[in-house]
């Protein structure tokens, strides 16, 4: 809502100055996210499920969950696995 107020033609007001008047952050006015693609919010969505399903599934479990699903995948270095 703030973020909108926000605009190129308030005015003699610079961005600067009309970002500290409504409390808003700069980076938060040039930076827009692209969001997650489809096939990220789908594993998502699945590794969730799984989890659910089975949440004593743990690291391990989950690779072996997603390598049986044809993803090519190992536990992240720096997991309690490596020692």
């Amino acid at each position: 809502m703030r973020r909108s107020m926000i605009g190129q033609f308030h005015g003699p007001l610079s961005i600067r100055r009309q970002c500290e008047l409504v409390s808003v952050n700069r980076s938060g006015i040039y930076h827009h996210s692209k969001g997650e693609s489809d096939f990220n919010l789908s594993l998502m969505r699945q590794t969730d499920e799984w989890m659910l399903d089975d949440p004593t599934l743990g690291v391990i479990g989950m690779v072996d969950q997603l390598q049986g699903s044809g993803f090519a995948c190992k536990p992240q270095a720096g997991t309690a696995f490596d020692a």
